[in-house]
């Protein structure tokens, strides 16, 4: 399908053909920060509004293909728009590096206030970067938040090619309890945690976790404060190398505290983890964690969705996550919209936030794979509502036919590759920010790729004021590059 396109200053999309730095119409304002340490997430020019990150690390950077760019959106009291966002590469002034071909800037990015001063930072991996002639090993930069918003400073961390796949995920959490936070950056086979008030000049060397790694393929990871130690966990999702089954799912939990990062214990259950997030879904006071089986299980592992996927909640406990109750969501479960269908992929992707406003944080369930009135694979996206005790009924739905929603659910789109829950408007109330990444927006093209901002009203997601944006929004000219693939965590 086509997506309706905003139409932008000619001047700025010459500059954004070439990854250069840009801010549509306007820059953001310029407002005071918060006290420090007490930024508001996601809002990197500290004015009060979540800001929205939709990265494209295929994206074509100066001719430069999978150089990769990310777009952030300016949140304010009328939500994001395409005149209040600035696109970001290798190529942008103030960002180090070069955009360079398969670099994949944006594969991943995560935010917080990495060194204290109440503003929201960006901190973003390349994995494709070559390093002192090793490919693929890597490089994370950190696009420092201010009055002005992100792109005026930012910080290369230091690889040296000693540990490749740095940068394959990065989390942020408070891991040594002194009410910082802390950058954990994962590399093969190895965590690397940086201390909090992390300079911007000369950031101290990170300290090494090997515990539990050897012999495991880590692909993510998250945290949270499962335990209320007063300091946050690691829960890494990854597959041990060998294993008596074909595949071998592992899924490893770390304590955090004043004397370092602890493996603690594998809580795989044999089944694949596609997404991971980390959120208090039951009022507790304790993170839970929510992971996606998004349909892959070895032999002999049970499967209660049939092969269309299912989210796994494992609540927070002081001996850690699901050391009591462990609870499965499906398409198949009560008050859950629709019906499990092998290859859905429902919790594909996940994402945690406060959608209806009661202080209480819900689940966004992506399930890219969803057939929706006959169309294969057009996909479907779920905010999950938590409640005082555990996930509440009444579970949200969308996809691009639903009414209020731009575009119409077509076969390959994808709707719900990614997702996330950012409250950009500043009601309390966190928007869906839904991916697409096979959305063919221009003529000819299969996977232009395109987000959707549903906001919320009440306890339900509003048929009114959703928007979607495309590369085109924001004067790119590369096409097939799957615009806004990845969501910031």
């Amino acid at each position: 399908m086509r997506v309706r396109s905003v139409v932008i200053v000619a001047s700025i999309a010459a500059a954004a053909a070439t990854g250069t730095t840009f801010v549509a119409v306007a820059e953001p304002a310029v407002a005071e920060p918060a006290a420090a340490g007490k930024a508001t997430a996601y809002d990197f020019n500290g004015d009060g509004y979540a800001d929205v990150v939709t990265a494209t690390p295929k994206a074509t950077v100066g001719g430069q293909t999978s150089a990769g760019n990310l777009v952030v959106s300016y949140g304010s009291a009328t939500g994001t728009s395409t005149a209040r966002a600035a696109v970001l590469s290798q190529s942008s002034a103030n960002v180090p590096g070069a955009s360079e071909a398969g670099d994949q800037f944006g594969a991943q990015t995560v935010s917080g206030d990495v060194d204290g001063d109440g503003y929201d930072d960006l901190v973003v991996t390349a994995p494709g970067e070559a390093v002192a002639g090793h490919t693929n090993a890597g490089a994370v930069t950190i696009l420092w938040g201010g009055a002005s918003g992100l792109g005026k400073t930012a910080t290369a961390l230091s690889n040296t090619a000693d540990d490749p796949g740095f940068g394959r995920d990065v989390a942020i959490g408070d891991l040594d309890g002194d009410g910082g936070a802390n950058l954990a950056v994962l590399a093969d086979r190895k965590i690397l945690t940086y201390a909090d008030g992390l300079s911007r000049t000369t950031p101290a060397a990170p300290t090494a976790v090997t515990g539990g790694l050897a012999g495991v393929s880590a692909r993510s990871f998250v945290t949270g404060a499962f335990t209320k130690s007063g300091s946050e966990g690691l829960v890494v999702v990854g597959s041990a190398d060998e294993c008596d089954a074909s595949a071998c799912p592992w899924l490893g939990y770390y304590t955090g505290g004043p004397g370092g990062v602890t493996y603690r214990s594998n809580l795989s259950t044999g089944a694949h983890v596609a997404a991971a997030a980390a959120g208090d879904i039951n009022a507790d006071g304790y993170d839970d964690l929510i992971t996606g089986q998004a349909g892959l299980f070895p032999d002999g592992v049970d499967d209660p969705s049939g092969g269309a996927g299912y989210v796994t909640i494992r609540y927070g406990h002081p001996d850690g996550p699901g050391k009591i109750d462990t609870v499965n969501y499906s398409q198949g479960t009560y008050g859950i919209p629709g019906a499990d269908e092998a290859g859905d992929g429902f919790g594909s992707a996940l994402a945690v936030g406060d959608m209806t406003g009661d202080g209480i944080d819900d689940i966004a369930v992506g399930t890219p794979f969803e057939t929706v009135d006959g169309v294969k694979n057009t996909g479907s996206a779920y905010v999950m509502k938590g409640g005082d005790y555990g996930v509440d009924l009444g579970t949200n739905i969308r996809y691009q036919s639903y009414a209020g929603v731009p575009g119409a659910s077509e076969a390959n789109d994808y709707f719900g590759s990614d997702v996330s829950l950012v409250d950009a408007n500043g009601d309390g109330h966190a928007e869906l920010v839904v991916a697409a990444r096979g959305e063919d927006v221009n003529a000819g093209s299969t996977s232009d790729g395109a987000n959707w901002v549903i906001p919320a009203s009440g306890e339900s997601l509003s048929r009114t004021g959703n928007k979607s944006f495309s590369a085109d929004d924001f004067g790119l000219t590369f096409t097939d590059r799957q615009f806004g693939s990845v969501l910031s965590d």
